[in-house]
């Protein structure tokens, strides 16, 4: 009989620790709600500017690659290659820069496009519609 009473107060001690804690969670949440609330459209604000910074650094950047790096890619590779004479040995040294300044051709665009492709949604987003801008980076961070 000694051993049911120490279990019967040994879980009221454990029910009384419990309520304790679920009164000390319920009143942190109760703070974390308020700074949240607080917090709230500031984040907002810094998540679009960050946003804004980013995707438009994309653009310009994926912009140069497409429309500066390759063109002059492809000038130094028609240069190089006009160059080359099969029956000269001499020539032959140009065949290296056209087949790096080719493959870079190839890299400059495809990256560049791709990058730029994917990156004028949320530019135009973050410009021109912050708040489906912050709906949207909610649901990446949520799925």
């Amino acid at each position: 009989m000694s051993t049911e009473v120490e279990k019967v107060v040994e879980s009221s001690l454990d029910v009384k620790q419990m309520n304790r804690i679920l009164k000390l969670l319920v009143d942190s949440l109760e703070g974390g709600k308020e700074f949240v609330l607080e917090q709230a459209p500031v984040l907002a604000q810094d998540i679009v500017a960050f946003g804004r910074a980013y995707y438009t650094m994309v653009v310009v950047l994926s912009g140069l690659a497409v429309f500066v790096v390759m063109p002059l890619l492809s000038w130094v590779v028609l240069r190089y290659a006009r160059k080359i004479d099969p029956g000269n040995s001499d020539t032959r040294v140009y065949f290296v820069p056209v087949v790096l300044c080719g493959v870079g051709v190839v890299v400059a665009g495809t990256v560049g496009l791709t990058n730029l492709c994917e990156s004028i949604r949320p530019v135009l987003l973050a410009w021109f519609a912050p708040r489906l801008f912050i709906l949207e980076y909610i649901g990446d961070i949520l799925s």
